[in-house]
């Protein structure tokens, strides 16, 4: 459980990602391993230059192990960046 609930508070994208994995000491190195992506993508994703994908939504939420609440915090903060990013109407 996450003691800190900074991450918890963000509604960017980005900033919530890199906020959890401060949070629970994780470096980008270990979470590419667990979400099969690139170091690069996941700077990319934690800069704004890129969404969340569902597969790194999935993987990202089971390897911190989020609650049901937690994952649907994390869910907002993907379709509001998906709505900036891509003109999206969700």
């Amino acid at each position: 459980m996450i003691e800190d609930k900074f991450a918890f508070e963000e509604t960017n994208v980005g900033k919530f990602m890199r906020a959890l994995r401060k949070e629970k000491n994780v470096t980008l190195d270990t979470l590419c391993k667990h979400t099969h992506s690139t170091k690069q993508w996941l700077c990319y994703i934690e800069n704004g230059y890129k969404p969340v994908g569902a597969e790194v939504f999935n993987k990202v939420s089971e390897y911190f192990n989020l609650t049901q609440e937690q994952r649907e915090q994390f869910f907002k903060c993907v379709v509001e960046d998906l709505k900036i990013k891509k003109g999206y109407r969700v």
